[in-house]
């Protein structure tokens, strides 16, 4: 009995420990061909709209070459 208490504990106390101790913010990315203009701008809209302290995204943002194929590649 002891011991089914003690697992209970630690898989109780594993669960917590995971929920409460998550990554700080998530990170999310976005790649746009150089002259789109609109995508780029309702990427940053959404990230003002959903960066709130709840969801705390992170943007990475890069504009690259389409035709330079190791550009792309690389990314």
């Amino acid at each position: 009995m002891e011991k089914i208490v003690n697992l209970s504990l630690s898989v109780l106390l594993v669960l917590w420990g995971c929920a409460l101790g998550g990554s700080p913010s998530v990170q999310i990315g976005g790649l746009f061909p150089r002259g789109a203009d609109q995508e780029y701008s309702a990427f940053r809209i959404g990230m003002v709209q959903f960066g709130t302290s709840e969801f705390r995204l992170t943007p990475h943002i890069d504009n690259l070459e389409v035709a330079n194929s190791f550009a792309v590649t690389n990314c």
